[in-house]
């Protein structure tokens, strides 16, 4: 009797082992990845601080970053065509 309780807990103890390796191999960690934009406004108050502190600003370290070049985005310098505003169906009023 004492040698298959001996079997039954060695045969538990190498099942627990083999089940927590298992896990730690199929678990990995992975990072959210993170692109920040800022849109620029003319009208936005105190538009220079804010920039100066956004661009100054470190990347947080939690995430992994991807970024495309651009840090800010400012929409007047993209001004949309007669022909693009047409063709997206925008009325003159600047609605849909």
């Amino acid at each position: 009797m004492r040698g298959k309780f001996t079997i039954l807990a060695v045969l538990c103890f190498v099942l627990s082992f083999l089940g927590t390796t298992a896990q730690n191999s199929a678990a990995k960690y992975r990072r959210s990845s993170l692109h920040t934009i800022l849109i620029e406004s003319s009208t936005f108050p105190k538009k220079d601080t804010v920039l100066k502190a956004y661009f100054n600003a470190p990347f947080p370290d939690k995430y992994n970053q991807h970024d495309i070049g651009v840090k800010s985005f400012d929409p007047l310098n993209y001004r949309l065509t007669a022909e693009e505003k047409t063709a997206a169906g925008v009325k003159e009023s600047g609605k849909f």
